[in-house]
């Protein structure tokens, strides 16, 4: 089934033809090639993403190493939520990894159908829930699993990251180094062709 907003929208909500055209119609393509941004640091949110085609990054620079914290697939929403709330600048960049279409929901738009539809005002929260547990997961496993048990429940959790993502990426986002990242694939390996030792 193609990823569409109205298709994830009614997975959530019942809205009326009425909210969901008034919504739909404040919505635009955005066609992004490989490694074209979203959003850079210190520019303001301004609008929430729904991905229909491709795969994106949420990522940070710190003294010139890049930090992936989250990748979005197609069916999802994203935005860098603290500057979408607050309008200040964001910390993070948006960038996609594979050539990839979005569609653009404004600000503006999003608060009008809170105001004028209920039932999009609980599609907002459940926004707001979804990523707040995604955060608080995201802390919880940096700071309680090793290494090597972050790679192997990526495995199990999110075998999409594994398949479409490259190792740099991918070992940024487990917070070690690629290097970290070979060793414990290699091992893995080692044990995958010997079970019984």
């Amino acid at each position: 089934m193609p990823h569409t907003p109205k298709t994830s929208i009614r997975r959530l909500i019942a809205p009326t033809a009425e909210a969901m055209e008034a919504f739909m119609a404040g919505g635009t393509k955005v066609v992004l090639p490989k490694k074209g941004h979203l959003l850079r640091y210190q520019e303001v949110a301004d609008a929430a993403y729904f991905i229909e085609e491709g795969l994106l990054r949420v990522y940070t620079v710190l003294e010139g190493e890049e930090h992936t914290s989250q990748f979005f697939f197609e069916g999802a929403w994203m935005t860098d939520y603290g500057s979408f709330l607050t309008q200040t600048p964001a910390e993070a960049y948006i960038q996609a990894l594979e050539p990839s279409v979005v569609w653009r929901f404004g600000r503006d738009v999003i608060y009008d159908c809170y105001d004028r539809f209920p039932e999009f005002e609980r599609f907002g929260r459940y926004m707001a829930e979804q990523a707040y547990l995604g955060l608080q997961k995201r802390t919880q496993v940096l700071a309680n699993q090793s290494p090597e048990m972050r790679y192997q429940n990526l495995i199990i959790e999110r075998p999409k990251v594994l398949e479409r993502v490259n190792l740099k990426h991918i070992a940024s986002y487990l917070g070690i180094t690629a290097e970290s990242l070979s060793r414990i694939r290699r091992r893995g390996m080692e044990r995958d062709a010997n079970p019984d030792e």
